[in-house]
């Protein structure tokens, strides 16, 4: 979001925490965050079976905070070939 959007921190973190639904000293917590991240499909610091990764994880980060990331753009144009 900080360059995204040219936020800066304090306020991309108040736009995340919107968006993922919690507020912004939540999201140090990693036991709330770890479990988040698993609702949402969005990849976890140390990995589990069947969670998204990389570019899927990537993906579900991109659509939940309406942004652009140049790795999946990149991905997208690859399949197209």
């Amino acid at each position: 979001m900080e360059f995204a959007k040219n936020m800066k921190i304090d306020k991309a973190k108040e736009a995340v925490s919107k968006k993922l639904g919690v507020d912004k000293y939540e999201m140090a917590d990693e036991t709330v965050m770890r479990e988040l991240r698993e609702e949402l499909g969005i990849g976890l610091v140390t990995g589990m079976p069947g969670a998204p990764f990389g570019v899927p994880a990537k993906m579900n980060i991109e659509g939940l905070l309406g942004l652009k990331i140049n790795s999946c753009e990149h991905f997208r144009n690859m399949l197209k070939r």
